[in-house]
């Protein structure tokens, strides 16, 4: 959602591929699988956007029919047009860079490079980086490292995006709450406590 100073406030997204396209399981009709999701996905209401990786109309236009846009990848500059007339404006550059041991440099520069693109094309376009995929240790290690690339506590790198992108997926080995057990949902308030500590450590907070 967007406030009345034309921020971002929040969005409810979710991370699920229209349909197969070779990486997942098929199904004996993939198009009916498809229109049966995102019917689904309709009654949950709220939801305001899926995450996906094609420029696809046809798929576009039946998710907008109920309502849902897509997040995609900003991997062809050539279909942007195409993407934003469809309702899609957000993007973003990685899926979770660290768990690829990416080096910190090179992500900056590239989505700050993605980003000046992306508004030159259009201000309402948004960048959501950087795709965090560990949000324990070693994720917030690496996420400081990006920070600090700019050798400026992150005073130019948090510019070169719109949203902080986290994959702060609850798993069994992951800390939680004391009284609850391991891989429950409610670990991701601790995450969201955590996080916000190391924005404000980086003195990165907006």
């Amino acid at each position: 959602m967007i406030d009345t100073t034309g921020k971002i406030k929040h969005l409810f997204n979710i991370n699920d591929p229209a349909y197969g396209a070779g990486q997942y399981t098929q199904h004996p009709d993939e198009w009916g699988n498809m229109l049966m999701k995102a019917d689904l996905l309709k009654e949950l209401g709220h939801i305001q956007k899926n995450r996906w990786f094609n420029h696809d109309g046809v798929v576009m236009d039946q998710y907008s029919r109920r309502g849902i846009a897509f997040h995609l990848f900003y991997n062809d500059p050539s279909k942007l047009s195409f993407d934003n007339s469809w309702g899609v404006w957000s993007f973003s550059t990685y899926n979770e860079p660290d768990l690829a041991n990416r080096d910190v440099h090179a992500v900056a520069a590239n989505i700050s490079s993605n980003h000046a693109a992306l508004k030159a094309a259009d201000s309402r376009n948004v960048l959501f980086e950087p795709a965090l995929g560990d949000t324990n240790t070693a994720g917030l290690t690496w996420l400081e490292d990006f920070y600090n690339s700019d050798g400026q506590n992150g005073a130019q790198v948090k510019t070169y995006f719109d949203v902080m992108d986290v994959h702060a997926y609850c798993k069994y080995a992951d800390p939680y709450p004391a009284g609850l057990t391991a891989g429950v949902p409610e670990a991701l308030l601790d995450k969201i406590d955590t996080l916000r500590a190391n924005k404000a450590s980086i003195q990165v907070m907006s």
